[in-house]
Order: structure tokens, then sequence, then C-alpha cells
């Protein structure tokens, strides 16, 4: 599921489009099994195995560290994440620290946003996400 053995972790830009790339393939696959599991006698019973998937991208494409807003397994429908909705517009890099700016397209969360990423042995990691609101960049959840 999981797009790492495609990405090209010396490229930000890379990082960036496989983790959204993963993330939107995770949100259709959990609300799949979400839908099935509401059939059995567990409707929950797709959650863990949900956020074990989740936990897997996020170890592939992002810093490792405590998200005090982390994503919690959430996921929507349609997906939140979508590489045919949602753009890239702008990479740059400054030492260890890059910026990849997109424009998303969604009627809910839509607009530029800007994945803030670090590299960490050679290879570039997601460490946040900014959403810009009024032409200011505030935190987003990953």
């Amino acid at each position: 599921m999981n797009q790492s053995s495609n990405c090209d972790f010396s490229s930000p830009e890379s990082v960036t489009r496989s983790f959204i790339e993963s993330m939107h393939q995770w949100e259709i696959e959990s609300e799949q099994e979400r839908r099935a599991a509401r059939k059995t006698d567990d409707p929950a019973s797709y959650q863990s195995k949900s956020m074990e998937k989740m936990n897997e991208i996020f170890l592939a494409f992002c810093t490792p560290k405590e998200r005090k807003y982390g994503r919690q397994g959430s996921f929507q429908h349609p997906p939140e994440y979508d590489p045919e909705k949602e753009k890239i517009t702008k990479t740059k890099e400054e030492g260890n620290l890059a910026q990849v700016e997109s424009e998303r397209e969604a009627i809910l969360r839509g607009g530029k946003y800007r994945y803030i990423l670090k590299r960490m042995n050679e290879r570039w990691l997601i460490d946040r996400l900014e959403h810009n609101d009024l032409d200011t960049w505030k935190p987003h959840i990953l």
C-alpha cells in the first residue's frame, strides 16, 4: 500500500507526492474496511488494522516524533488526501529544511498547504503540515 519503494527520498517533492498517494490509498482502504466491519458483530474490528497501516506510512515518510495532534487514525470519505486534487506548486530547499507547497481542490479543507520537511540521514522526511488561512500559515494535522 505505501509508496515508499517508489519514492526518491533525496527529493522533498517525491517524498511529499508519495506521502499523499499513500495516505489517499490508506483512506480508501480504511473506508472499505469500515463499511465491511459494520456488517459484522464487531463494527470496530477494522480500527487496529487501519491504525497499523497509517503508522507504517508515518514511519516511512515522516520524522519520528510525538505528534501532539496526530491523525489518530481518522479518515474521511471522500479522502482528504488525493493526488488528483492536490498539486505541488512550489518547492524550496534551504540546508536541512525544505518546504513543499501545494494547492488542494476540495469543498472542505481545500486551499494552499505547505509541507515542512527535514533532511535526516540523507533522507527527506515530512515534519509537519501547515494550511494557509487568510494569508497566514497555521499548523494543520497531518
